[in-house]
């Protein structure tokens, strides 16, 4: 009768399989520490927000509710609302700054909170120009009703606005303001905006609702 000999074939192949196993489960180890750690999302309900906000008169007010957090390490204490405009089929954004001024916007500008349950409004100011230009603006109290009118140019914390994705690089954008609110507490706000007449056009203009802190001055 015929005896089949020994073979190491079988113990190799045991062996090669083995060992694969490890490279493989090693690889796996190196990929999934190398694995970048999840980017929280952007909250589009976080300040700093923007807006789509065409400047022509509204029929109904733009309602948005949004979370403030406490200032950031370049942000001053003061919140304002109003506006970004950016530059324009070759037209730079200073100029669309300086026709939004011109234009004298009046609105009404409503906030409440911290806390929107109670509809407690947040106190809000406004900087009215003086009869002559020798003498400096004065800052005067919104009323209740939120009547508004005129804006001013402001210098927002643009670290947060980049943080947010809300500023590219080399982004020709300016800032202006139709109120403002000084510390207001971390919390749950609503804002009720609406314009409600221009002196001139700016419809054409780019133009976003804006609500952020100022920048801390140096």
């Amino acid at each position: 009768m015929c005896q089949m000999r020994p073979t190491l074939r079988s113990p190799m192949l045991l062996l090669l399989g083995i060992g694969l196993a490890v490279v493989l489960s090693g690889c796996e180890a190196r990929d999934e520490s190398a694995a970048p750690a999840q980017v929280r999302p952007i909250r589009s309900d976080l300040v700093p927000i923007v807006r789509d906000l065409p400047l022509v008169p509204m029929e109904e007010p733009l309602v948005v509710e949004f979370d403030v957090p406490p200032p950031g390490r370049n942000s001053s204490r003061i919140l304002i609302i109003g506006l970004r405009v950016s530059g324009k089929d070759g037209r730079p954004s200073f100029e669309a700054r300086d026709d939004v001024i011109s234009s004298n916007i009046k609105s009404i500008v409503i906030l409440e909170g911290p806390g929107i349950a109670s509809g407690k409004q947040f106190p809000l100011m406004r900087y009215a120009r003086n009869a002559t230009k020798f003498e400096p603006d004065i800052e005067v109290s919104i009323g209740a009703d939120g009547k508004t009118e005129g804006t001013w140019p402001v210098g927002i914390d643009d670290t947060a606005m980049e943080t947010a994705g809300l500023m590219q690089p080399e982004s020709d954008e300016r800032y202006l303001a139709f109120a403002s609110a000084l510390n207001p507490p971390p919390g749950r706000y609503r804002l009720t905006f609406k314009l409600t007449h221009t002196d001139t056009d700016v419809s054409l203009l780019a133009s976003e609702l804006l609500v952020a802190y100022l920048h801390k001055s140096k």
